[in-house]
């Protein structure tokens, strides 16, 4: 297709989900593997960290990078309850945010939210990646 040429990937047959890629990295050791304090020390180094779930995701729970997010996150941070997100005047999710770190839930979505809720995760990876506030 037009976009496989233009990311120049023609010829190869994509797939979701492959077992073996999966497999040949769980016996590598990349299972399981804690990186919270990694996000941590990309943030002190003043980059900012997006971490987003879906509310369905059963692979990687929002309460889980919400517990998460909590625990690293700064004391406003931590003091702040969920706030709505909205695109084109719909609920889209979730979030708390501080300068360098942004927890969001997207609403109806699992694990792959720009599959799930692709404007939604358009509209977020754009705020993010200008720096614009999910309440705004």
């Amino acid at each position: 297709s037009d976009v496989q040429e233009a990311l120049g990937v023609t010829g190869h047959r994509y797939q979701q989900c492959n077992r073996a890629v999966d497999m040949e990295m769980t016996f590598a050791g990349d299972w399981m593997i804690r990186f919270d304090q990694d996000v941590v020390d990309v943030m002190d180094q003043g980059v900012r960290a997006l971490i987003y779930a879906g509310e369905y995701d059963a692979i990687c729970n929002w309460m889980g990078n919400e517990a998460w997010t909590t625990d690293v996150g700064s004391d406003d941070f931590k003091s702040q309850d969920l706030k709505e997100w909205t695109v084109n005047g719909e609920v889209a999710g979730w979030f708390r945010s501080d300068e360098n770190l942004t927890f969001l839930k997207v609403k109806d979505a699992g694990h792959m939210v720009p599959l799930n809720q692709p404007e939604n995760a358009l509209d977020m990876f754009v705020r993010h990646l200008t720096n614009t506030p999910f309440d705004a």
